[in-house]
């Protein structure tokens, strides 16, 4: 039904559309979360993962290494969008996780394709308590948006799945105010460049 003709993968994180001055407030707010893990999967608190940090981090932490680091990814970043534009795809399939956006512990598929008609972007951290966060929301759609959906080829790739064995679930709506999460706002906001490509979102938890 369809003929893979590329493959991208990117970061959605905040602070790649974040201005370097802005990284300290990052910081600021990792300090805060209370949701930080090992690398074994257990809760640890901030301070305990920093002293897990080599000495030689700190090489990482100087305005110019950051000034750099900012500078690859942005370039890394348009690169991305002006291969899609050569490649002029008739359907992108997005593969992103869910940070809690429509996954709840209500219910937590491992894997989900959406196949509705259309899926909606609400904006992400425009309202958010953090500076570095607001400074980021450009990257996710400035306002809420309505994308169309493959969804044929969305019903083809669920029946693979299921012939292959593999637990999937679907959807075909969204509860009403809620969109799709930012893994997949920040591909339509930065690498599509708001082009109206028919996708398949496929939702993986976290």
């Amino acid at each position: 039904m369809a003929r893979v003709v590329l493959g991208l993968g990117s970061s959605h994180s905040p602070q790649l559309s974040t201005s370097p001055d802005l990284w300290p407030l990052h910081g600021e707010r990792d300090k805060r979360n209370r949701g930080l893990l090992a690398t074994n999967g257990t809760p640890i608190t901030y301070e305990a993962l920093l002293e897990t940090a080599p000495p030689s981090m700190a090489k990482e932490l100087t305005p110019e290494t950051w000034q750099a680091r900012y500078r690859a990814c942005q370039q890394g970043i348009s690169q991305l969008g002006e291969t899609l534009a050569q490649v002029s795809p008739d359907v992108v399939v997005i593969i992103g996780d869910d940070q809690d956006e429509l996954f709840s512990d209500e219910n937590m598929p491992a894997m989900l394709v959406y196949w509705g008609d259309t899926i909606l972007n609400h904006p992400h951290y425009a309202d958010a308590a953090s500076p570095a966060l607001r400074a980021a929301a450009w990257a996710y759609g400035p306002k809420a948006a309505t994308y169309p959906v493959a969804a044929e080829l969305g019903k083809h790739i669920i029946g693979c799945l299921i012939d292959a064995e593999f637990d999937i679930a679907h959807s075909r709506m969204l509860k009403p105010g809620r969109g799709m999460g930012h893994a997949f706002s920040f591909v339509y906001g930065r690498i599509l460049n708001g082009k109206s490509i028919p996708t398949v979102p496929v939702m993986v938890n976290t």
